[in-house]
């Protein structure tokens, strides 16, 4: 690949930016669209992995259709051949700022504990978004992390992920995955699911609130997947105090060695990290938008993450919650085991809550729990 070259008529390569999971990463331009885009090729030889070629292609397939802020966007597919060269390029947005990986080295004592919260529970959304379409990403860690520059996380490559009834396409004996963020049900082999991803998630903000990993990385891959079976982490909080006791026991939850011990989907992790700021209402609830003395309000990050939670306690007490196998459904519910709960009781209970009131005609035009939590916010900042 060279600067300056052109892919099937429409995308120009600039410079080389990195590498990711699968294939070279190049800054290019859309000559159709005249913006910038990120640029994944994977050059297709003969002796090419045909393991990683379907890889590359599925990711495509799961990062196009999840449509959400907190997921990195793809726009196109295709091959471009160069003299006798075979390339498949993937096309994506082009982000500006660093990954996690990047932000750790810069802290190695773990960034401030405010800030490693609300990046949490951006990771926390994006992950809930993709379970709620059946997805496993599989490959949770830092380095698949992007915080850009306005102060967005975005989960990024959806290589290994796998789709609900997709094609088994890592090779027989393998293990997909990162060792020091794997869960040992993936370790093992055994059937993955979105506790899975919340194991990964579990190291990586065991990392972020302490600046190290939990597990030895002076040992070897074999020493390091041992740990992860059979090792009880140091809790977060004794190696760094100022850890709140709840977030250090949260973090340990997660890192239960059997997935049925660990919390059951993303948005109980993140209402359980929102926790710390809740405080009582006269219905002995948490507060959703705390005012500040002078009249305003919390930041919008802050307002959402806490109406997200919310509708998230609103659904566990309405629904009548069955075992842990129930799948998650594809309309954001985030497996709460609500197959009978349709958004419509979500929001009449929300009323009251967050004391707003929804026109009916509003109320059935709300699908989604996202869909919700704009809606209340803006209902609420207009009062």
């Amino acid at each position: 690949m060279r600067s300056g070259m052109e892919l099937a008529g429409r995308y120009r390569l600039e410079a080389p930016v990195g590498r990711g999971g699968m294939g070279e990463v190049w800054r290019g331009v859309d000559l159709r669209l005249r913006r910038p885009v990120a640029v994944k090729i994977l050059p297709l030889s003969e002796a090419a992995d045909g393991a990683g070629i379907a890889r590359f292609r599925r990711e495509a397939e799961i990062a196009a259709a999840l449509n959400h802020p907190g997921i990195t966007t793809v726009f196109d597919i295709d091959e471009h051949t160069d003299g006798g060269l075979r390339l498949l390029f993937l096309v994506m947005e082009l982000m500006r700022g660093r990954d996690l990986a990047a932000v750790l080295h810069e802290h190695p004592g773990g960034p401030p504990i405010a800030q490693v919260r609300d990046w949490a529970v951006q990771i926390l959304d994006a992950l809930a978004a993709a379970h709620g379409h059946g997805v496993v990403h599989r490959d949770i860690k830092p380095a698949n992390l992007f915080l850009t520059d306005d102060g967005r996380v975005k989960v990024c490559d959806f290589g290994i992920a796998r789709l609900p009834g997709a094609t088994r396409i890592t090779a027989t004996g393998s293990v997909a995955g990162t060792p020091l963020y794997m869960a040992p049900e993936q370790i093992e082999g055994h059937t993955v699911d979105e506790r899975t991803d919340l194991y990964s998630f579990g190291c990586v903000l065991y990392q972020l609130l302490t600046g190290t990993t939990w597990v030895d990385t002076g040992s070897s891959v074999g020493a390091i997947l041992y740990q992860h079976l059979n090792q009880t982490p140091v809790p977060p909080r004794s190696v760094r105090p100022d850890i709140d006791d709840h977030v250090s026991t949260l973090v340990m939850d997660l890192l239960a060695k059997r997935p049925g011990e660990r919390p059951r989907d993303a948005a109980t992790v993140a209402a359980r990290l929102c926790g710390r700021d809740s405080r009582p209402t006269r219905a002995g609830r948490p507060a959703t938008l705390q005012e500040q003395p002078d009249g305003g309000t919390r930041d919008m990050t802050s307002a959402r993450e806490e109406i997200i939670t919310g509708l998230a306690e609103i659904m566990h007490e309405t629904a009548d919650v069955p075992g842990e196998d129930v799948r998650p459904d594809r309309s954001f519910r985030r497996d709460l085991g609500i197959d009978s709960l349709t958004m419509v009781e979500v929001v009449v209970a929300a009323e009251e809550r967050f004391d707003i009131s929804i026109p009916d005609g509003d109320i059935k035009r709300l699908k989604t729990v996202r869909d919700a939590t704009d809606y209340i916010l803006k209902a609420r900042r207009s009062r």
